[in-house]
């Protein structure tokens, strides 16, 4: 099989870039880049054909003979449409509702498509850490772990453990209000008593004040 529909093939399966060292934009961080394209896009209101036109012109080298590899075995319309559609799903991937482990498939799934974001371990934690929730985010983040394995590991425990505090906070919350209705139903049965009490107490003194005044 030839490169050029290998590439064409993996594009197509959703399959890793089969080519090591070749990148569709530069090697600088991820967000740099990322922020560069909005900014040309924003500041030339360019749409977003023109705007991936104008990245790709930015191309050097083995990354610039890739995308004419590409290009020339894929139709242009679907790998702009597809191949950047995937790149923006990752840079905006987030957990929000799914698992950790359904977040990690996705993170993995994806990535392909913005190569420069896993290029280094260091990057690519520093990526998956990002996209977690706030409430563990934070946890995982000061263990400062630069191996995705490990820290895919130590987020599925972090995020379990969160959740076992938050039940424990939860059935600590019942537990307190029912200790509050149980100790408010004594005084309202002794406020009831002692209304009643006084309430006989002045029919008392009234019949008694009859009494006298016959």
């Amino acid at each position: 099989m030839d490169s050029g529909r290998a590439v064409a093939d993996d594009v197509e399966s959703n399959a890793p870039a089969p080519v090591q060292g070749t990148t569709l934009v530069t090697s600088r961080p991820h967000k740099s880049s990322q922020e560069g394209e909005a900014k040309v896009s924003d500041e030339m209101s360019l749409t977003p054909d023109e705007c991936i036109k104008c990245v790709v012109s930015l191309l050097r080298d083995t990354a610039y003979n890739w995308w004419k590899t590409l290009i020339s075995v894929v139709p242009r319309e679907r790998v702009i449409r597809d191949f950047f559609q995937k790149r923006k799903e990752f840079l905006e991937l987030k957990r929000g509702h799914m698992t950790v482990t359904e977040y990690e498939r996705e993170f993995v799934r994806l990535s392909q498509y913005a190569r420069e974001c896993v290029s280094a371990k260091a990057t690519m934690c520093k990526h998956f850490i990002e996209g977690l929730n706030e409430d563990i985010k934070l946890l995982v983040r000061i263990l400062d772990i630069n191996e995705f394995v490990v820290l895919v590991e130590r987020a599925y425990k972090t995020d379990e453990l969160s959740k076992e505090k938050k039940k424990v906070d939860s059935e600590a919350r019942d537990e307190r209000k029912r200790s509050m209705i149980k100790l408010s139903q004594p005084s309202m049965k002794r406020f009831r008593d002692e209304a009643v009490q006084m309430l006989r107490l002045d029919i008392r003194i009234e019949i008694v004040q009859d009494k006298v005044l016959v």
